[in-house]
């Protein structure tokens, strides 16, 4: 079609008509050689900004939990899906999302 992908019509093609505003790809992953996608997510920024620290506070707050003494626990697998997040509430990915959609939702 000789459209540019960098172009703003290729762009808008590549994401099937929508723009852009904020992506959650909802994993944000580790594996023997490190992060399986090297760039932070925009949330992993925010819990960064907020203040939880690490290289991946996705999986470190997020997607973990404390166990009976304290202990973090990762959260694959589900096998400790029955105790909360160690992220606060006000600062989980529902919370974000939402905020980010109603961020949007002003824009327009």
């Amino acid at each position: 079609m000789g459209i540019e992908l960098e172009s703003s019509t290729g762009q808008l093609l590549q994401q099937c008509g929508f723009q852009i505003f904020d992506r959650m790809e909802g994993l944000y992953p580790e594996g023997p050689k490190g992060r399986y996608n090297p760039l932070k997510s925009t949330y992993e920024k925010y819990l960064n900004q907020v203040g939880y620290v690490g290289q991946n506070p996705w999986n470190d707050w997020e997607n973990s939990v404390e166990g009976e003494n304290g202990e973090v626990l990762e959260g694959w697998y589900m096998q400790h899906a029955h105790r909360p997040a160690r992220v606060s509430e006000k600062h989980s990915e529902t919370a974000y999302t939402t905020n980010r959609a109603l961020e949007f939702l002003k824009t327009t």
